[in-house]
């Protein structure tokens, strides 16, 4: 083995059930850290650390990001382990929503204010996952047979199982029996959508565009839909604020208000991610590819009964119904790009699911990855997601680049990870906080149709942005 490939991991099952956060706080180090996490009701988790390699691609490399990032997968002569059916090892990260601009032509007009990386990728020296249905773990290392002799590699690497285990054991040890994880499935979080704007004004948040030149934006997008350049347009206002505390408390109380399918910690020291993502931009598994679309929000209701309205009201509404369609046939297009004919289907359609604050219409787009074509293909052809640019999807990002002041940077990019076996999943990066210089920046948006209303339209922002403005808060104490 040890001939043929280069990467080899080493894996140790215990038969324990560790929470994802106490396990990180236990293993963290001056070392890159992340959590890759789904609430209840999802199958795996991880937690991460080291660098084994890592890859950051800035706007100015002079050379293609996806270029690069191939490159970069084909390094190693992986050994893919047929015990990690999910992810295998490889890199773990984020894609900047201005890696578009690699993709597509795009025009340079909004400020380019955090000069954050198209691309920050790091392999893991180990992770451990976390497995919600065995209710057990597994401790992966990477071995890197590069030098030195194969005994005295495996050796180091069973030295590191060791010591992780420790480790591992001592977070259940003092967790107890009755550690449970956060369920997607929330009771609403009731927020008077009245004093919800209030209590944003209330805090130092900084709105960086104010809610008369949202409309203003709103308006001009309604103008381009009447003129024939689109049909939507999904447009975001961008919120920061002082940030001084510490960035993985921060996650832990974004995750207890907002437990979603896709979360992720990401803690590159010189700044950090916090996501609650409900959604998925793709999943590549076996050569099988899939994306989930979300479209469609309506304000949770303060009880039962005004949940079972309000899911009533969206699911009904032929405007609401109509937008959903259109971008599922978007992704159904991205999907047939790069899968083999006849094999793109929607198979799921118009499911209802609830968050902490609002209720989503969300469906399922799946086809068979084409001959020829791999995850790099993939990315170029979904990213990014359709719901969170518009439609025609090149036409709405060129007028979201007219009309947002700044860059979207990690807002609307996607986060996840990249397996060497060819495998991949990727969230579409929305409820997501950046941390950086000391401030915490928070975006959100809302689609613009054609019978849209302005001043609706940022509420719905302020609304989608609502379970991350009340993790500030409670951080604050405020």
């Amino acid at each position: 083995m040890a001939e043929s490939y280069n990467v080899i991991p080493v894996i140790r099952t215990l038969n324990i059930f560790p929470d994802p956060l106490d396990l990180y706080r236990k293993l963290r180090s001056d070392k890159p850290g992340f959590i890759l996490e789904s609430a209840k009701g999802g199958l795996y988790s991880y937690v991460g650390f080291g660098s084994m390699d890592e890859l950051i691609v800035k706007g100015d490399a002079g050379r293609n990001p996806l270029t690069a990032l191939r490159e970069f997968l084909a390094r190693p002569r992986f050994y893919s382990h047929p015990d990690l059916e999910n992810f295998p090892g490889g890199p773990v990260g984020f894609f900047s929503y201005d890696l578009v601009r690699s993709i597509e032509r795009l025009p340079a007009i909004a400020a380019d204010r955090l000069s954050l990386p198209l691309i920050h990728l790091v392999v893991p020296e180990y992770f451990v996952e976390v497995n919600h249905q065995t209710f057990s773990c597994r401790i992966v290392v990477m071995a890197q047979l590069t030098g030195g002799a194969v005994d005295q590699v495996y050796s180091t690497a069973n030295k590191l199982l060791d010591q992780v285990e420790e480790k591992v054991r001592h977070v259940v040890a003092q967790q107890g029996r009755g550690k449970d994880y956060p369920d997607v499935a929330t009771e609403p979080e009731v927020e008077q959508s009245a004093k919800a704007g209030n209590r944003v004004a209330s805090t130092t948040v900084e709105a960086h565009t104010t809610e008369a030149e949202f409309a203003e934006k709103v308006t001009r997008a309604i103008e381009y839909i009447y003129a024939g350049d689109i049909f939507q347009v999904n447009l975001s206002v961008r919120f920061s604020d002082h940030f001084q505390n510490e960035t993985l408390e921060l996650y832990q109380v974004l995750r207890k208000i907002n437990p979603a399918p896709y979360m992720a910690f990401l803690d590159f020291h010189d700044y950090a991610v916090v996501s609650s993502s409900p959604e998925l931009l793709l999943k590549l598994q076996r050569g099988e590819l899939s994306t989930r679309p979300i479209a469609g929000t309506r304000k949770r209701g303060k009880d039962e009964v005004e949940d079972r309205e309000k899911v009533e009201e969206l699911i009904g509404n032929e405007k609401e119904r109509a937008e959903h369609l259109m971008l599922v046939d978007l992704e159904r297009n991205d999907l047939g790009r790069v899968c083999q004919y006849g094999t793109v289907q929607v198979d799921e359609f118009m499911s209802i699911e609830k968050y902490s604050h609002v209720i989503h219409i969300v469906s399922n787009v799946r086809g068979r990855l084409a001959e020829g074509k791999d995850v790099i293909d993939a990315i170029a052809s979904l990213f990014p997601g359709g719901t969170i640019t518009g439609a025609p999807k090149v036409r709405s990002m060129e007028i979201i680049e007219e009309l947002e002041p700044e860059r979207r940077d990690i807002y609307t990019g996607s986060i996840g990870w990249l397996g060497y076996n060819g495998d991949a999943e990727l969230n579409i990066a929305i409820r997501t906080i950046l941390l950086k210089d000391g401030r915490a920046y928070i975006q959100a948006g809302a689609g613009i149709v054609a019978d849209s209303v302005p001043a609706f339209e940022y509420k719905e922002s302020l609304r989608k942005a609502e379970a991350m403005f009340k993790a500030l808060r409670e951080l604050k104490g405020g």
